[in-house]
């Protein structure tokens, strides 16, 4: 045991700091649930955490293929008759339709661009396995996979994710940022957790918003202006990603072998329903990752091979 008195004043700042630390961090641990598997503003969930498949899944759907739609609704930047971005989470330019394709998320299945199918407000684990929530419910604690990954193969950790929630909360188009003001911050306690931090009498669907938006890499954006329109295709994390375009005509997309395991293509499959863009209605298979093993909350036509967003009036 060292001698009290040889204890310097930078040991006792130093003991001081580390008091402090553990006293602001302790409340946010003390105070969390237990971890669940989704999250609901009702409190509820249809699905128990063993689920393999939503009810309106068909696990046997064929898979394969291409299929072109006409963009069916519109967020942030994005324009119905052309585009001139592929960056659609801000204000300035004309955002490419389907570029949520390339992003994944906390939670899904549903989207700030996509609804689910048989829950209003119901979210299940994607990048996240899990989640823990405070007492008081302005604290969650989103408990990360470990074979999360971006398209190049570098890990997605904890700190993407607060270093995007943080960015689009500052610099994001001015829906997601009105969306986000009652979202306080959000900070990695280590590459598997992230805590986001919510303002007294925050909206009740404020949690829910959060953890559905794309998560974008820090280490991309260190070196790239996230503010700036651009034609350079970004590092997403999604099962699809961009394959090739033609500024204001279309957009392809294509499933991303080299996605991670959060995308496997031995997947559970679905049918949706689009539109094409001669009016006719097609079926088109879609998948659900097996046994927890990535986002089990996909409900669309992700295991098609291409995808071809065209825009009205071209």
């Amino acid at each position: 045991m060292s001698d009290i008195r040889n204890v310097t004043r930078r040991d006792t700042l130093a003991l001081g700091a580390g008091a402090l630390a553990a006293s602001i961090a302790a409340p946010a641990c003390a105070n969390e649930g237990a971890e669940r598997h989704g999250m609901s503003s009702f409190g509820d969930l249809k699905y128990p955490a063993s689920f393999k498949h939503f009810d309106y899944i068909k696990p046997d759907a064929p898979k394969g293929g291409t299929f072109s739609q006409v963009g069916s609704n519109r967020v942030f930047n994005q324009n119905f008759l052309t585009f001139n971005s592929l960056n659609i989470f801000i204000l300035k330019g004309d955002g490419a339709h389907g570029m949520d394709l390339t992003f994944a998320s906390l939670m899904g299945p549903s989207t700030i661009f996509n609804t689910t199918h048989d829950e209003p407000d119901a979210l299940y684990g994607c990048v996240a396995r899990a989640v823990r929530r405070s007492a008081d419910g302005l604290t969650y604690r989103f408990l990360l996979r470990p074979e999360a990954q971006f398209h190049d193969g570098t890990k997605l950790t904890a700190h993407d994710v607060a270093f995007t929630l943080n960015l689009l909360k500052e610099q994001g188009h001015p829906t997601l940022t009105q969306n986000l003001r009652d979202f306080i911050g959000a900070e990695a306690t280590d590459d598997a957790s992230v805590v986001a931090r919510f303002a007294p009498k925050r909206g009740r669907d404020v949690p829910l918003f959060v953890a559905q938006l794309p998560i974008l890499s820090r280490a991309y954006y260190g070196k790239q202006k996230f503010d700036e329109t651009t034609l350079e295709i970004p590092l997403g994390s999604g099962p699809y990603k961009v394959s090739r375009f033609e500024v204001g005509r279309y957009i392809e997309f294509e499933r991303g072998t080299d996605a991670g395991p959060l995308w496997q293509v031995d997947s559970e499959k679905h049918h949706v329903r689009v539109v094409r863009s001669d009016g006719e209605f097609a079926e088109l298979a879609g998948h659900v990752c097996r046994e927890h093993k990535g986002c089990l909350a996909l409900d669309r036509a992700h295991s098609v091979g291409k995808q071809r967003v065209l825009l009205l009036g071209i």
